[in-house]
């Protein structure tokens, strides 16, 4: 495929800015209300500190549901830092890291699925996309911020265990289900998920 060709598959069009737009604003919101189930649930599973990461998954689906539906360069990253950007103006538990959190979690959900050239959204890219995101996520800012690296080195192992496993089916699985099965309703069909999602 010549540069000229390449490039103009790649493009962006004012649909594709409106759809990661109005997809970055819906899963704020429901990341908001996912926050506050987590503050609630928190205190029964903040004793160890391993469970704690069976919810984390969830904050990845923005970016990777942006990335499959627009399946052009920038669409994941743009997903979720429009998501963790409104998150923040909701009243984000987490103040402004939450934007820093967002966009490194774009940044690595985008690098996923440009490994791919985004042209594969199996299951198996969209976990990969979760697994990553949470490999790189746990070390920053999430270390910092929560201070992971105080564990001994069992429970860090531990919770990056569970926390890969959240991000591939919260992530990654639910996040091409719920895609998938908004792109059969032919809602989706003048984004390239109409016509490449099986």
């Amino acid at each position: 495929m010549n540069n000229t060709k390449l490039k103009k598959e790649y493009k962006w069009n004012t649909l594709d800015i409106v759809m990661v737009a109005v997809i970055g604003v819906l899963f704020s919101m429901l990341y908001w209300a996912y926050n506050q189930l987590f503050a609630f649930l928190f205190p029964f599973m903040s004793a160890s500190p391993i469970t704690v990461q069976i919810f984390v998954g969830f904050w990845f689906i923005g970016g990777i549901v942006a990335g499959y539906v627009i399946q052009k360069p920038g669409a994941a990253f743009l997903g979720e830092v429009i998501a963790a950007l409104v998150s923040m103006l909701l009243g984000s538990m987490w103040g402004v890291w939450v934007v820093v959190s967002g966009l490194v979690q774009g940044a690595a959900t985008e690098a996923i699925f440009a490994a791919y050239r985004y042209k594969k959204f199996n299951y198996l890219s969209v976990s990969l996309a979760g697994i990553f995101t949470a490999i790189v996520s746990f070390f920053f800012p999430e270390a910092i911020t929560e201070g992971f690296l105080q564990y001994r080195v069992p429970i860090i192992v531990g919770m990056l265990i569970v926390r890969m496993a959240s991000g591939a089916v919260l992530g990654g699985v639910l996040g091409k289900a719920i895609t998938d099965a908004v792109a059969k309703t032919g809602i989706l069909r003048n984004f390239r998920i109409g016509k490449t999602a099986k």
